[in-house]
């Protein structure tokens, strides 16, 4: 910001949206460690980091990815399978998602 500023740009500060890390509720727990098909949309690399701190095996799981950059990231869940959505942006991975629950 001060760059711009510096540039002679009138700019001030906004926090659209901040990340709350959550653990995984124990009650949570067992259903994901048991479920047959795991889903896992992940729009972000720093997702992927705050997800991987659970104690869940993602080795069953498919990851839903928003772009290539943040499936590589989650390939250290080590899931069993990881798809790239068409386009970075919510329709994208919205349709993936669904193609994968059909």
């Amino acid at each position: 910001m001060a760059t711009l500023s510096a540039g002679g740009l009138q700019c001030s500060e906004v926090v659209a949206y901040r990340k709350d890390p959550k653990r995984l509720d124990r009650n949570m727990l067992e259903p994901v460690a048991e479920a047959k098909k795991l889903i896992v949309p992940l729009f972000s690399a720093e997702t992927v980091s705050i997800i991987g701190s659970w104690d869940v095996d993602f080795s069953p799981a498919t990851v839903v990815s928003i772009s290539a950059a943040v499936g590589h990231v989650a390939a250290a869940l080590n899931p069993a399978e990881i798809v790239v959505a068409d386009a970075p942006d919510l329709p994208s991975m919205v349709a993936s998602t669904a193609r994968l629950i059909a």
